[in-house]
């Protein structure tokens, strides 16, 4: 029978192989040409990984796994043969299927124990910097976390003064740092990718599934509660929002009403606005409406509309001090805006930001450019924009006590910078959405 370790050791060595050819790959999709020349070097690789997976022996408890291998890669090499009869968006989505496929194929041997399979990165396609960038804050990082192999896509993040938790979607996990050290002190498997916004609530920490939501203590960093979201709803790309009263979330015309102690269905409340996400700080809701169309704050008890923002294809939400709020539009806007009335006070144009989680704190509120691999800061008072530089595909920051702490997807680091000279408050820390 072979041995488990060496079997694990060999397909390491194999991955590492499969890598070496994999970074002298041309892995930009900019034209059909490239997408093109990068499937035809692509397939020949993935049928020799498939050639050692159908060839190496391996223990019994092993044969799922390798079905599993088996069926990805074949699943991938099997989109690659559609190569030549496809173009355009077809072509841009195939090769994108394909290398979902290898990714997960290489996170399940990850996770296994072979080291070495590390999941292939995403195309480099980093863009020029904006024209109407802010400008470049010079500071280095002062810690900079490795969390994983690149592409294990750690792209959710919340800080407290105890701890940074930090969401790997490839590989099913929520991450604690000690900001004391700068230090990995727990890796907590969740069992399903962190799809939504994490929270801390109480000092425990929240976040959702797509079948479940689910609490993690700090004193054992295990998880002590977990829920089906059958009573929150199971709306494709909808995201709970966590208070210590309530667990909130929006979809097929309705807000839902949860106990956090119990999971059960307090209430389900009609509203007039077809939304997906929710946003809560104490009893105040705000709904992101569905298609891009904005914002609007709803009364949790009677579903009635007490504010809305306009704005077009909102993608981040902030809490900032006071009732002062965040939003950032498909127009390039950065919106500063009263959080009882919905009425815009300030904005700022930044084109190429794109953030999947922001926060507010230290009086500004902080965004990303991932593609272009910037943090931005926006001042709450002038709306001036200062940059920073970060990692691959930073997309995810929290603030805490004078430090911001960015999530860079594609390099699977965590960078810690010292903001603490800027401008500084301390009621709207983390305050992300």
């Amino acid at each position: 029978m072979p041995n488990r370790t060496s079997v694990l050791s060999d397909i390491s060595r194999a991955c590492r192989a499969f890598l070496a050819e994999d970074a002298k790959l041309d892995h930009h999709g900019e034209t059909e040409q490239q997408h093109h020349r990068f499937i035809r070097a692509r397939k020949p690789m993935v049928m020799r990984a498939l050639g050692v997976v159908r060839r190496i022996k391996v223990p019994n408890d092993m044969e799922d796994l390798r079905r599993t291998i088996d069926q990805q890669l074949s699943a991938a090499l099997a989109l690659y043969e559609r190569n030549d009869q496809v173009s355009g968006q077809e072509l841009v989505e195939l090769r994108a299927q394909a290398e979902d496929r290898i990714r997960e194929a290489a996170v399940a041997l990850y996770q296994t124990g072979a080291s070495g399979c590390a999941p292939t990165s995403a195309p480099d396609d980093r863009r020029p910097i904006s024209s109407n960038a802010g400008p470049l804050d010079s500071r280095p990082p002062v810690a900079t976390i490795t969390l994983g192999p690149s592409g294990i896509d750690d792209n959710r993040i919340i800080a407290d003064a105890t701890a940074v938790w930090v969401g790997l979607r490839n590989i099913n996990q929520m991450v604690r740092i000690d900001p004391a050290t700068n230090e990995i002190v727990a890796r907590v498997d969740i069992g399903a990718s962190p799809g939504g916004k994490p929270a801390i609530v109480d000092g425990f920490l929240w976040i959702d599934t797509a079948q479940e939501v689910l609490r993690i203590d700090p004193a054992t960093n295990k998880v002590d509660r977990r829920f089906p979201r059958g009573a929150l709803g199971y709306v494709s790309g909808a995201e709970a929002a966590f208070t210590s009263t309530a667990i909130y979330a929006c979809g097929e015309g309705s807000l839902r009403v949860v106990d956090p102690d119990s999971g059960a269905l307090r209430r389900s409340v009609p509203v007039k606005a077809s939304c997906t996400r929710a946003h809560a700080r104490g009893d105040e809701v705000w709904l992101s409406l569905a298609e891009g169309a904005g914002l609007v704050r709803v009364d949790p008890i009677t579903g009635a509309e007490l504010a809305r923002l306009d704005v077009p294809g909102t993608v981040f939400y902030a809490f900032g001090a006071g009732d002062q709020r965040w939003a950032t539009g498909s127009d390039g806007n950065v919106y500063r805006f009263d959080g009882r009335t919905g009425e815009v006070t300030g904005q700022v144009r930044r084109a190429g930001q794109y953030t999947l989680q922001g926060t507010a704190g230290g009086g500004a509120a902080w965004l990303t450019a991932d593609e272009e691999r910037r943090v931005i800061r926006v001042d709450a008072g002038t709306l001036r924009l200062l940059e920073f530089a970060a990692g691959d595909g930073v997309n995810a920051v929290a603030y805490h006590g004078g430090s911001l702490w960015a999530a860079n997807s594609d390099a699977g680091t965590v960078m810690r910078f010292d903001v603490s000279d800027l401008e500084s408050t301390t009621s709207d820390d983390g305050a992300g959405g």
